[in-house]
């Protein structure tokens, strides 16, 4: 009796074990998967836009809708300044790529290799050339997200762009 309660304990550990397995490869995630979330995200997000910018007529949705995924997919883009804390493969960077998720990879790329730089004590004149490259680079995206904000500016009434103001989606 012993031996049987032993197995049936053991085998509802292991089943245990075998449904977490997926659920803490989530939690370790790279940046390629949080993207995948965000996809899952965005048509929730929108429809909490809609709601909480209080757009009711469906014509008018549909300009800030487009206004506002440009801002989100700016704002994406630009992602965080850190570097990722798991470096990507150029494989997998082009496989992101290609299939147009996640951050820009020259965003990655970028601060991977000003990472690098530092990990390998690179020259000042790389480091600087590298750093150069990199606030371009944010620059531009910047310059992409500051457009698309005055762009949906142009669509939102004062309060609008108040609530909007307060979502994060405007400065």
């Amino acid at each position: 009796m012993r031996i049987l309660k032993f197995l049936f304990g053991a085998a509802a550990f292991a089943a245990i074990l075998w449904a977490a397995v997926p659920l803490l490869r989530a939690e370790n995630a790279d940046t390629l998967d949080a993207d995948t979330n965000y996809e899952m995200i965005h048509p929730k997000r929108m429809d909490r836009v809609r709601e909480q910018l209080g757009v009711a007529n469906a014509d008018e949705w549909k300009i800030i809708e487009q206004r506002v995924g440009k801002v989100l997919e700016a704002q994406h883009e630009l992602g965080s300044k850190a570097p990722t804390k798991k470096r990507l493969s150029r494989k997998e960077i082009a496989s992101a790529s290609a299939k147009g998720k996640g951050k820009s990879q020259n965003t990655v790329a970028d601060a991977d290799a000003l990472q690098s730089s530092l990990d390998s004590n690179a020259s000042p004149s790389d480091m600087k050339s590298l750093l150069e490259k990199y606030h371009a680079a944010r620059r531009e995206k910047l310059a992409r997200l500051e457009t698309a904000r005055d762009q949906l500016r142009k669509v939102l009434t004062v309060r609008q762009e108040v609530q909007a103001t307060l979502m994060g989606l405007l400065d």
